[in-house]
């Protein structure tokens, strides 16, 4: 669905229940990027030597959670009409 189909088929009660749900079972590319991590970190600290701090799935991450800033939903569809118009979609 495009971003302006989203705005006309949903209303803001959907858009507020799909990000409560997202808030307790997220999905998407952050959440696989965490499991890669996971067994990444899982792997290197089977081999990691003795006395080192073990590692976790955020010495894995692309982008570290902490610097990380939730976009507000307005935003997110800013955002994402300019990377449309960029692309030569209206």
């Amino acid at each position: 669905m495009t971003v302006g189909e989203l705005e006309v088929r949903m209303s803001g009660s959907e858009l507020a229940e799909w990000m409560v749900y997202y808030a307790a079972e997220p999905f998407g590319t952050f959440r696989d990027n965490v499991h890669a991590g996971l067994i990444a970190a899982t792997l290197a600290n089977i081999h990691r030597k003795k006395g080192t701090k073990p590692l976790t799935f955020n010495d894995f991450m692309l982008q570290d959670p902490s610097q990380a800033r939730r976009r507000s939903t307005r935003e997110a569809l800013t955002w994402f009409k300019s990377v449309a118009k960029k692309h030569g979609k209206k």
